[in-house]
């Protein structure tokens, strides 16, 4: 039976990643520890901080128009939602609230007012949400219609004073129309042959569009949303609760309980595994000897016990020795070398000696140990 040595990249991921879980289990003390230090920091957080509380409220934005209820009328036309997001968070919109708190009693600054509101846009809609956090449940709620209100009242304000502007550009062509219009009047008042008819009327239908179009403008309507979801006192608080922060502290301690002990096992130089012993020395593996407690007195021979464990893994490697290619073509000369006590590479000899001859092997079995020869006293006796 031949045993090849396998290559770390040869070796299956799956088999890697289960051992390395496995050693990564052994520091059961800093696996304990993180788990202790994620609910610790998730208890402080449920318990050592303020409530806080969010008042929601949502617009739907508008453009002006003519006739809202016409065939065909949009009153979305030409609003750019991510434009009117950038409005309602603005110092314009933070003054103006400010300044309607003040009047009832509640004087804070547009800065601070406007550090605790969150403006939002759901998708594929034309609805700012307006959601107002802070630790008074009330206060929020007040905050939060007086910013909404600020918004719409500010949108309002820019959509008439552009109508206003519009207006008064379409009287500023419109007085010299009507300067030259009165001229052209005169002179055929005084003229015998009115040869000025065209060119008063030219004027007239130029001054009748500028006047539709300055009716146009003051007929719009002006309405710049609507206020569909008016904030409300909140009863809950908001923020995960203590059960999830715990959950959460319990699992983010774990991942740090794990990440330690990866660190500890990365500079542990100690052997964990067999598999790691195969890699490091390049070697096969031709079996693994069990501690045995409790077994009486300390001889030296393990092979002639019944039921003994330690026995048959003798008798499992001396099987693998005997049938290996690589140990015939080598004479069968197998060294047993001592590291520090010289005690365990004698019982392996003298065991894979005795499973050698059970195996009906002549075997040879010689003690190097010049200066302290016990091997032979330990087998008589």
């Amino acid at each position: 039976m031949t045993h090849t040595i396998r290559t770390p990249e040869d070796q299956d991921e799956p088999a890697l990643l289960r051992d390395q879980f496995r050693q990564l289990l052994r520091y059961r003390a800093l696996l304990a520890t993180g788990v202790a230090l994620g609910l610790l920091g998730g208890a402080f957080l449920a318990l050592g901080g303020e409530d806080t509380y969010t008042a929601t409220g949502e617009v739907q934005v508008r453009s002006a128009t003519a006739d809202p209820f016409a065939t065909g009328a949009s009153a979305d036309k030409g609003i750019n939602i991510g434009s009117e997001r950038q409005t309602a968070v603005s110092d314009t919109v933070g003054t103006l609230a400010a300044r309607t708190l003040a009047k009832k009693g509640d004087k804070v600054r547009p800065r601070a007012l406007l550090g605790d509101l969150q403006v939002t846009n759901p998708p594929n809609t034309l609805t700012l949400r307006f959601a107002y956090t802070t630790t008074d449940p009330a206060l929020a709620k007040k905050r939060a219609a007086a910013l909404a209100d600020a918004y719409l009242e500010i949108r309002r304000q820019r959509t008439e004073g552009s109508i206003d502007n519009m207006a008064d550009g379409y009287r500023a062509q419109l007085e010299p129309l009507v300067e030259q219009r009165d001229r052209l009047e005169e002179r055929a008042a005084g003229s015998a042959v009115d040869d000025t008819d065209a060119a008063r009327a030219n004027l007239v239908v130029a001054i009748s569009e500028l006047n539709r179009k300055i009716v146009e403008l003051k007929a719009l309507d002006t309405t710049p949303g609507y206020l569909n979801k008016e904030p409300v006192t909140p009863t809950r608080p908001t923020g995960a609760g203590l059960p999830l922060l715990l959950g959460l502290g319990g699992v983010v301690g774990l991942a740090l309980g794990l990440l330690l002990s990866w660190v500890r096992l990365v500079f542990d130089p100690a052997v964990r595994s067999p598999r790691e012993l195969v890699r490091s020395l390049g070697a096969p593996l031709l079996g693994t000897l069990p501690r045995e407690r409790g077994s009486a007195g300390p001889s030296l021979l393990a092979i002639g016990r019944n039921g003994s464990r330690l026995a048959e893994e003798y008798r499992a490697v001396a099987f693998r020795l005997a049938y290996d290619p690589a140990f015939a073509r080598a004479r069968r000369l197998l060294v047993t070398a001592p590291r520090g006590d010289n005690a365990a590479a004698a019982a392996a000899a003298a065991n894979l000696a005795a499973a050698f001859a059970e195996m009906g092997r002549e075997v040879l079995l010689v003690e190097a140990d010049l200066r302290t020869p016990a091997l032979a006293a330990r087998l008589g006796s």
